[in-house]
């Protein structure tokens, strides 16, 4: 996500891959160099992004501070080995949404969040996207867990884990509701034992066969 993040918790033994396949689009890691490409991603879908990304409010095409400072903390937080945020490149070439690792849960688990620029949706590239973040995740030797979380109005956001075979594990109250949210937030998990056989790794085989 764009936007001020919460404080990682904890660092990660070691990175995930920089490059990820998700069949006819791949994920790569962001670049200070994407700042055009992804203000106007943000721009163009303000719109679709606002009721559910507080961040997003703050967009506007005479300031990319907010992007700018995204994409250096982006850099700086990979170096770390605290989060790994991706572009979703679409099979085009262009700049399709963004997602990531974040290490801002409890030593041990990371969560993804992800969203879709506007004129990319309804072709599974959000699902896609975070199976391959959860088998990266998954793949770091001290990760046994991976979250994802979304308001409890966001159904859209929810079926992608649902969809990949994670677990409903649990509901919150959000810090920073989204303008089009509840407040209320669910949570979902995946653990390193479950996923191999889960919808979600079934999935990732199939794109890339």
């Amino acid at each position: 996500m764009v936007g001020t993040t919460e404080p990682a918790l904890w660092a990660t033994s070691e990175p995930p891959p920089e490059t990820l396949l998700l069949g006819d689009a791949r994920l790569r890691r962001w670049r200070a160099d994407d700042l055009p490409a992804l203000d106007e991603a943000i721009l163009a879908s303000k719109a679709h992004l606002v009721p559910w990304m507080p961040w997003a409010v703050h967009a506007s095409p005479e300031d990319s501070s907010g992007t700018e400072g995204y994409l250096t903390g982006a850099v700086a937080k990979w170096a770390d080995r605290t989060t790994f945020d991706y572009a979703i490149i679409d099979a085009d070439g262009a700049i399709a949404g963004s997602c990531g690792l974040m290490g801002r849960l409890e030593p041990g688990s990371l969560e993804i969040g992800y969203w879709v620029h506007v004129a990319h949706t309804r072709r599974a590239l959000a699902t896609r996207a975070a199976a391959a973040l959860t088998e990266a995740g998954l793949g770091i030797p001290d990760v046994a867990c991976i979250e994802i979380h979304h308001d409890s109005a966001n159904t859209t956001s929810g079926r992608v884990p649902e969809r990949l075979g994670y677990v409903r594990l649990r509901d919150y109250p959000a810090d920073k509701p989204a303008a089009g949210g509840t407040g209320v937030h669910v949570v979902w998990g995946m653990s390193r034992d479950a996923w191999p056989t889960s919808a979600g790794a079934e999935l990732l085989r199939g794109v890339r066969a």
